[in-house]
């Protein structure tokens, strides 16, 4: 390689990279200090749009082009060996480690990983809503990796389209040319934030304004790096990178403008990186070690976290986490000396281009045929009728979710599926998420003698409370839940109904306040064209998938099945349902005909919550949703409970008896 193209080594920029992956590691360990410390995928945007373009226009300066297959053979023995080794490794032990629906939901992008290509399958994927195990993905963060890829396969091309028009060596026109990219792509990503943040967060269009950042820094500041107050320079740089990291959070729409805090203040430390006096901070021992593993460490941290808790038998701490952060880094400084530093400088590093790229090619499609190969392999049909029980709990859901009335966040039509009799004179009106359409079955039972007419109204993962709310699966505040919410409330404002029973998840992220304030102006409407409301209290969400911790259970102990209360359980206490009951308790006092039906006890006898019951049926269909099973088996205590909390009341609208 010309050694005019080489860039001069920057020991600033290690410390960065240390910065960014340790802000992501810990976030992603779920370190409540740093629980935007996503941002540090950002600032390795911006150091690779700086680094890149140097690389690039160092190139172009020397010789008059841009030789694009080299550049491509570089980055794959630079990157692809590492990430083979850590999608083998990952898939082997998930093999062992996961049940065989957990390793088909948690491996869906193995085949994009692979080829960067995941942040196209997570954009544009079609989403379930009780596909939760789909989002713990384990190749999840591989969506960074995917917008590098594909900046690396444009940028050369850009690059070399500047040397076309004659203006490499005209900084203002390069300046100009990159201008207009950052502003026009941020503008994009601006736009898609309120429109589809998915495509904003995850598509590189959106996010090439981040790498023109870096660029356009390499090109203003790469003979006259900022000297001036250097030192109050890097500390506001610092300071903006820092409270970024402490007070963003997914909530707040993001990248969009954002996203410029953090990027700003990478795009300012590199443009100080290249004074004679570079900081000392970052340039300390510790932070450049670690910033030459950053890349494997940002491989290795997320297949450790999501398989970690389930080979070590425990719900996830953050304890647990940061061991588990700590075992990633030592994974990454072992790959880091005998994969990619083999690749990347030693001997393996002097292939052809044209070699690099074939044999790249050909790795890719025998990798993902291996892990494709595994994956069948640990998940055949089972032929266990135990197995087979474990797995049809997934699929055991209340008869409402065919009936066609949840369009979850598409649409904010206000459908009712209709049960009962639906001429009868008393009407009971169910309105719920998800978690409070799973007591469905339960209710068209114990109101099904022919005397009530059941109207349902559902739509999953949207609170029956009066508040704003944040939905991570759509990245977005989920407008067309309160779109619905209040469509719905004003046509029953229109009505007279007997008995009204809401519910919904009480793992939603609102404050004390919003809980007990937002509930109750939905109580204030329901209260009036109601003879009663009942609220059932929210239940407790266990922090695995029930099925496949059973089905794991049961695979390497088949006699642990007798013993219910060993299997897969928690604490009650160790979740947010007996405080968000006490919430709703406070609001329904507000209200003479609102009442609470707490049935948590139920699912959790004696303050355990169960995966089997003590009948042996399984609990939850995943980690939140009750089986149908389950409910229906409940039937006669839900009944009783119903009816001694109305007759406590006075009302005359109790259900019937059994």
């Amino acid at each position: 390689m010309n050694p005019n193209t080489q860039l001069p080594f920057q020991p600033d920029i290690q410390g960065l990279r240390a910065i960014s992956i340790l802000l992501v590691v810990l976030c992603h360990a779920n370190l409540f200090l740093f629980g935007g410390g996503f941002i540090g995928v950002d600032l390795f945007f911006v150091i690779s749009g700086y680094l890149i373009t140097g690389l690039l226009l160092r190139e172009h300066q020397g010789s008059g082009r841009i030789q694009y297959a080299r550049f491509i053979g570089r980055r794959l023995k630079r990157l692809l060996p590492s990430l083979l080794a850590v999608i083998l490794a990952t898939t082997v032990a998930a093999s062992f480690v996961l049940s065989g629906f957990e390793l088909r939901e948690q491996m869906g992008s193995l085949i994009y990983a692979i080829t960067w290509t995941s942040n196209l399958f997570f954009a544009f994927s079609d989403a379930d809503y009780f596909a939760e195990l789909a989002s713990k993905d384990l190749f999840l963060h591989t969506w960074s990796l995917g917008v590098e890829e594909q900046f690396y396969l444009l940028w050369p091309l850009l690059i070399s389209l500047i040397g076309s028009l004659g203006i490499t060596g005209h900084k203002p026109s390069v300046v100009r040319f990159l201008g207009f990219l950052f502003f026009t792509s941020l503008a994009l990503c601006v736009y898609q934030s309120t429109q589809n943040s998915l495509y904003a967060f995850y598509l590189m269009p959106m996010r090439i304004w981040q790498f023109s950042l870096g660029a356009l820094v390499y090109v203003i500041f790469q003979d006259r790096p900022l000297t001036t107050h250097s030192t109050l320079m890097r500390l506001a740089a610092l300071l903006l990178i820092g409270l970024s990291s402490i007070l963003f959070s997914p909530e707040i729409g993001y990248p969009g403008l954002w996203a410029l805090a953090p990027s700003l203040g990478a795009a300012l430390l590199l443009a100080t990186s290249g004074s004679n006096t570079p900081s000392a901070f970052l340039s300390h021992p510790l932070l450049r070690w670690i910033g030459d593993r950053s890349y494997a460490w940002y491989l290795w941290h997320w297949p450790f976290l999501m398989l970690g808790p389930s080979l070590m038998g425990g719900s996830p701490t953050l304890l647990m986490n940061l061991l588990l952060a700590a075992g990633a880094l030592a994974a990454s400084a072992l790959s880091y000396r005998w994969i990619e530093l083999p690749f990347w400088r030693g001997p393996l590093s002097q292939a052809a281009p044209g070699r690099t790229i074939l044999v790249s090619m050909l790795a890719m499609v025998v990798a993902a045929s291996a892990g494709l190969l595994q994956i069948n392999a640990r998940t055949p049909p089972s032929t266990d009728p135990v197995q087979r029980v474990i797995a049809q709990a997934r699929t055991d859901l209340p008869e409402i979710y065919s009936a066609g009335c949840d369009s979850w966040y598409y649409n904010a039509e206000v459908k009712a599926c209709i049960g009962g009799n639906p001429s009868a004179d008393q009407t009971l009106v169910f309105i719920g998420d998800s978690i409070g359409a799973q007591w469905y079955s339960a209710l068209a039972d114990i109101y099904g003698d022919g005397q009530w007419r059941i109207e349902v109204y559902t739509k999953s993962a949207c609170p029956i409370v009066d508040e704003d709310y944040f939905y991570p699966r759509i990245g977005a505040v989920y407008a067309v839940c309160k779109e619905w919410r209040d469509n719905l409330l004003a046509q029953l404002k229109t009505r007279r109904v007997d008995t009204t029973i809401i519910g919904s998840s009480g793992t939603y992220d609102f404050s004390a306040e919003q809980w007990i304030q937002g509930s109750a102006r939905i109580l204030k409407t329901l209260s009036k064209i109601s003879n009663q409301v009942l609220i059932i209290a929210g239940a407790p969400e266990l922090s695995k998938d029930v099925p496949g911790c059973i089905s794991r259970t049961y695979r390497n102990d088949p006699k642990s099945l007798a013993t219910p209360t060993n299997i897969c359980t928690k604490s009650i206490a160790d979740t947010q349902a007996p405080v968000v009951a006490g919430y709703l308790a406070k609001s329904t006092g507000l209200f003479p005909n609102a009442y609470l039906l707490n049935l948590n006890d139920l699912i959790c006898p004696n303050g355990l919550c169960l995966s089997l019951s003590e009948q042996g049926i399984i609990v939850y269909r995943d980690s939140k949703h009750l089986t149908d099973s389950f409910v229906r088996s409940r039937v006669p205590e839900i009944r009783a409970r119903i009816q001694q909390l109305l007759a406590s009341a006075g009302t005359d609208t109790a259900p019937p008896s059994d």
